[in-house]
């Protein structure tokens, strides 16, 4: 007899199959989130050329397990990811930040993205006073930028804030962000000059939906799935 040989139609789904068993280890331990976000814009400078009441839109991603560094300062945390200029180690990770207002592409992944939380009042922390002695209210109040990246001159910030209590307890950066936790979002795009800057637009976010990463597990089912059906189709060759 013969031996038996795999199928040329069906080397392709083993090759894959084989690199999804192997990365699933890995992306079993990695989170990357990815966020759509749009709104209204409020202002713009007459130069843009855009009117107040034009849509945005957009999308942010970045991986936690990929963390290029960071800093914490009383009260905040700041994370880069992505390729940075204040670390000359790192590397770009396909994180990144996109915005496009009314179907034009204002900045298009800029190679990494900042991720800013600050808490006040959040439990274990010393409560900030006023110069009267009077504890202040606690706030939340997230910021994902392309600031301290190598993006260009255009700085652009999607700020999500609680003026009235703490929405994650903790300094740890959010892994699920719900925009009905906020009552003010904003989006400020600046034109950083050399001196001084300009900000070109204004506006209000109104909308962030998170957009699923497919599950490698997924993956090595369609492929289990097409090599049954091959291994039928082999063996019963009349039968469509």
């Amino acid at each position: 007899m013969a031996p038996t040989s795999t199928p040329r139609r069906l080397a392709p789904c083993l090759g894959l199959m084989a690199t999804v068993i192997a990365i699933s280890d890995v992306a079993a331990h990695a989170s990357p989130i990815q966020y759509q976000y749009g709104g209204v814009i409020t202002a713009a400078d007459p130069s843009t050329g855009v009117a107040p009441g034009t849509r945005f839109s957009g999308t942010f991603s970045y991986d936690p397990a990929k963390l290029s560094g960071g800093f914490q300062i009383e009260g905040s945390f700041q994370a880069i990811y992505g390729r940075s200029a204040n670390f000359p180690d790192s590397v770009a990770d396909g994180s990144g930040l996109i915005l496009q207002i009314g179907g034009q592409t204002v900045l298009a992944n800029p190679g990494g993205v900042q991720v800013s939380v600050a808490e006040i009042e959040y439990p274990g922390q010393y409560g900030y006073r006023d110069t009267s002695g009077n504890l202040q209210n606690p706030h939340t109040s997230v910021s994902i930028s392309n600031e301290n990246v190598d993006g260009g001159p255009l700085l652009v910030a999607l700020g999500l804030t609680n003026p009235t209590r703490s929405v994650f307890g903790s300094l740890t950066l959010p892994t699920t962000l719900n925009l009905a936790d906020f009552s003010q979002a904003q989006l400020i795009v600046t034109l950083m000059t050399n001196p001084g800057s300009k900000t070109l637009y204004s506006g209000t976010i109104d909308s962030l939906v998170e957009i699923p990463v497919p599950e490698p597990a997924f993956a090595t089912l369609l492929c289990l799935a097409a090599i049954v059906w091959f291994a039928r189709t082999r063996r019963h060759p009349g039968h469509s």
